[in-house]
């Protein structure tokens, strides 16, 4: 991740450049980062790249008469060794942008309980400990379904199934309705703990039956994704297999 975003100095470079030659795996986990973040830049670069409203520079610009206002900390801030600004790497902004992506959904729909399934059931309900888990028809999807059976609820599905660096299992899910939402959810401590829920798009199913979950993730679930794996993601046979263990690390 180093070497892709530009900040091995000229000796570490060559050493990695050398070993790249000679591995196939490592050129390929490369070519992943770079499709990853021109994938991203693509989506929020436009955004960040914006002009600041007229209206907001007039509300943040201060008044004429706090010209001749001596800002003390900005004078004490001058007179100390300026500190290394440290910058974030791509795991950060992920991990930002789905937390900011969960407050935003669970504001509107508010808490505790999210929206319900299409069989009446609450989908997510916050415990006492205010940890976030799936409940009802959520929680039997992701238990029980794998990604390429017929729905186990109606308007649930789940997607993509992977090990996350810290031992558990964690799989995506769409539920489609009035606002289709996109989420995450780990299995720990006996339960599937919510990671991430946003606003999705319908998940597509191929003529075969397969459902393409991927395409239904927003970016900033599938950079959150790539930020917790460990490993590649669960193909058909591993993801039955950790089902059969009962999601059980």
């Amino acid at each position: 991740m180093a070497y892709v975003d530009g900040e091995l100095d000229a000796a570490a470079c060559a050493g990695f450049e050398a070993a790249l030659a000679a591995d196939a795996g490592l050129r390929a986990a490369v070519a992943r980062e770079r499709a990853l973040r021109a994938t991203l830049a693509a989506a929020y670069d436009p955004v960040l790249d914006e002009p600041l409203p007229t209206a907001l520079q007039a509300a943040l610009a201060p008044p004429a008469a706090a010209a001749a206002v001596v800002d003390l900390a900005a004078a004490r801030a001058a007179r100390q060794p300026a500190l290394p600004v440290r910058r974030w790497h791509w795991p950060e902004w992920g991990a930002m942008a789905a937390c900011l992506a969960l407050g935003i959904a669970l504001g509107i729909w508010g808490l505790p309980f999210a929206p319900g399934g299409n069989d009446g059931t609450d989908t997510v309900a916050r415990r006492a400990d205010g940890a976030l888990v799936a409940q009802g028809a959520l929680e039997r999807v992701l238990t029980a379904s794998l990604a390429a059976d017929a729905p186990a609820a109606p308007g649930i599905a789940a997607g993509l199934s992977f090990k996350a660096r810290e031992g558990y299992y964690c799989r995506s899910f769409a539920i489609d309705g009035a606002t289709a939402l996109a989420g995450l959810a780990c299995r720990d401590d006996g339960a599937w703990q919510v990671r991430a829920l946003m606003p999705g798009a319908a998940a597509a199913a191929s003529p075969g039956g397969y459902r393409m979950a991927a395409t239904a993730l927003p970016p900033a679930l599938l950079q959150l994704v790539d930020t917790l794996r460990d490993g590649d993601m669960f193909d058909a046979a591993a993801e039955r297999a950790a089902r059969d263990r009962g999601w059980q690390h």
